[in-house]
């Protein structure tokens, strides 16, 4: 990924800083950089400030490749001082609350960005809110928080909230409806000023309360869809049909009429942390005011359903290689261990749960991801292995749980025994190897697509 030359911004924003530089932060201190912003990234973090900052090859992704060329042009600041965003025009903050052990909002992370920042504005300075929070926060406690600062009073600056993008931006202009808010109209046109440089169209909407709630909404809405595909193709596996087949069938035979159905995808989506945490703050949203929803509960309770199911079926196909039933000695390599496609967030991630569920049954788990170098799960430490051919034919199985954009698809194909697709992206593929995918019970060979008895391809004498 190249920056594009430095061009004159055309508006009175002229730098900004994003605070966050996660899955979240990073895609859009990018997309300011290519439209000829000055940025200052702000990790407080120093391990992951420590890794943005080096220059050697930590992660072979183009994100961290365009990160290093900008701060190489000086176009890009990285810093762990809030003392430093007094020089800019405008302030993003990229981070969420969190759950706490007892599933409740947690927003310690943000009370301590808030409390720096409030001591650390500058008259003029719009800051918006871009994390995941319940639907108030902004005006309830972020606002407030804000407001303590003694350096101005609360017209001097400018507050607003705007929710994340489903998924994650490229890095150039995106043609995606940004949601927007602000807590007076004159914050408003500057949020609007700000964005629209980046992103098209921008729809307005009355509070930072309506375009939190906007966010649950939609994140909620796609969980309780998700989950009912997957009931659907586990369903379709037992009929021997796929899932997928049908889903995309279905929706070119009513596409004049969207509302009706969409194809949202099944497999793993809905084990992951946006929706598990967006799903809680809503819960405990509606219990401020003595209310729940039925279906969202019930949602819950599938939630972490599709991690436990693919561990169940990777280790069922693992027994039939093994010659005595036994999977003691097998060792699994997970692809993406991201909770979203294209980014370095893993909190949560349905993907560590798979993890999880095989290393307690005794599997040895190994994963590879660009964007993750390592990870610690129950206080086990991994680092992201090197994706090799060797390593592949080691593998007694490849599970592919995350699609990010570098997917090497061939070359997992080429060299790996047997693969559990959660996402269907080996459609189409075929190849001299084992493939299963979620919602569809079969694997396919270099022959056809139709079942074939495993000492098709294992010598069992």
């Amino acid at each position: 990924m190249t920056l594009r030359p430095l061009q004159p911004v055309e508006h009175n924003i002229r730098k900004v800083a994003i605070a966050g530089l996660g899955g979240r932060g990073i895609p859009l201190a990018l997309m300011f950089l290519n439209r000829g912003f000055y940025v200052i990234g702000l990790e407080t973090d120093e391990r992951n400030l420590a890794m943005l900052q080096s220059q050697s090859n930590q992660l072979d992704c183009e994100s961290m490749k365009a990160l290093q060329a900008a701060i190489a042009s000086e176009r890009l600041t990285l810093t762990k001082d809030y003392k430093d965003l007094r020089q800019v025009d405008a302030i993003i903050v990229c981070i969420s609350a969190q759950l706490d052990e007892e599933g409740q909002p947690d927003s310690t992370n943000l009370m301590i960005a808030g409390d720096h920042l409030s001591r650390n504005l500058v008259e003029g300075q719009l800051v918006v809110l871009e994390g995941t929070v319940y639907p108030g926060f902004t005006k309830e406690v972020f606002a407030p928080l804000l407001a303590q600062s003694d350096l101005m009073t609360e017209e001097q600056y400018y507050v607003g909230y705007s929710p994340e993008l489903s998924k994650s931006p490229s890095t150039s202009k995106t043609e995606a409806t940004k949601i927007i808010s602000a807590m007076s109209e004159a914050g408003l046109k500057r949020v609007e000023e700000l964005y629209s440089c980046i992103f098209s169209p921008i729809r307005k909407v009355t509070s930072p309360s309506a375009a939190e709630m906007i966010k649950l909404l939609e994140s909620n809405s796609r969980l309780v869809h998700t989950l009912f595909m997957n009931e659907m193709a586990s369903v379709c596996e037992k009929m021997e049909l796929n899932i997928w087949e049908i889903a995309e069938a279905t929706a070119s035979s009513l596409a004049e009429n969207p509302y009706i159905f969409k194809p949202l995808q099944a497999g793993i989506e809905a084990g992951n942390s946006g929706q598990a945490i967006e799903t809680s703050f809503l819960r405990w949203k509606l219990e401020q005011y003595r209310e729940k929803s039925e279906l969202i509960e019930q949602a819950v309770v599938l939630n972490r359903k599709a991690p436990q199911y693919i561990a169940d079926k990777t280790i069922e196909r693992l027994r039939q290689f093994s010659l005595n039933g036994s999977v003691e000695d097998a060792c699994v390599l997970v692809y993406g261990v991201a909770n979203k496609k294209d980014t370095a967030d893993y909190i949560d991630s349905a993907s560590i749960k798979i993890m999880q569920e095989l290393e307690d049954r005794g599997i040895r788990v190994l994963y590879h991801d660009p964007y993750i170098k390592n990870i610690t799960i129950s206080h086990r430490y991994y680092e992201s292995e090197n994706l090799t051919e060797q390593l592949l034919r080691r593998m007694d199985a490849v599970i592919i749980a995350v699609d990010h954009s570098e997917l090497p698809l061939a070359t997992l194909m080429e060299h790996s025994s047997y693969v559990y697709d959660a996402l269907n992206v080996t459609k189409g593929w075929k190849g001299k190897l084992l493939i299963d995918r979620y919602g569809a019970e079969q694997y396919v060979t270099a022959y056809d697509w139709n079942w074939h008895r495993l000492d098709d391809f294992y010598d069992f004498s």
